[in-house]
């Protein structure tokens, strides 16, 4: 907006008496007050917007934290409750994504590959690119026909014909066998 002085209208001096009063209606008064509360108001609404996202951020930046911690604590202690299940990271890479592969069912490219060996405990710091070690990985399986394109443009790959089998922990039959023994140690002190 041109803040110059043609665009402000200046308004004679006037006393009390209602005879002084211009003849002239305030043209754009009324429309500058209307913009001026409407930007206010847009303003006000773009700083309470920006306001929530950042807590919103940081929310998720502790709840980020707090699954690290969660993630470390299972970790740790899923060995320790249930020390028959292998270790994930005694496996090879190829037997690591041969377990994702089997436990999904679904099509996967390299990059879901790489987060669902994340999320099941596997280091991938031992390789120096993880998704260029992923995409080698697939691709011999794929040679191998232990795995399969599945989709057209040769991103995805699912089990194929060839594929073996590797002793998959299961959290969820380690959980359920946790339950029965601590139910067998609650019942046999009764």
């Amino acid at each position: 907006m041109n803040n110059s002085s043609d665009d402000h209208i200046p308004f004679p001096a006037l006393d009390d008496s209602p005879e002084q009063l211009p003849d002239v209606e305030p043209v754009g008064l009324v429309e500058e007050n209307a913009q001026y509360d409407a930007t206010r108001a847009f303003s006000d609404a773009l700083w309470q917007a920006y306001n929530r996202l950042n807590e919103i951020r940081e929310k998720e930046r502790l709840l980020t934290v707090q699954k690290a911690q969660l993630k470390q604590t299972i970790n740790a202690l899923y060995p320790l409750v249930f020390p028959n299940i292998p270790d994930v990271n005694a496996l090879s890479l190829a037997d690591a994504i041969r377990m994702v592969i089997h436990s999904d069912g679904r099509g996967m490219n390299a990059r879901e590959i790489r987060h669902k060996l994340d999320d099941i405990g596997y280091d991938l710091s031992k390789h120096e690119n993880a998704l260029a070690s992923i995409h080698t990985a697939v691709k011999r399986m794929v040679d191998a026909e232990e795995l399969i394109w599945v989709d057209a443009d040769g991103k995805k790959v699912g089990a194929g014909p060839e594929l073996k089998n590797v002793p998959e922990p299961s959290p969820v039959d380690a959980m359920e066998s946790l339950a029965l023994k601590i139910k067998n140690e609650v019942e046999g002190q009764k």
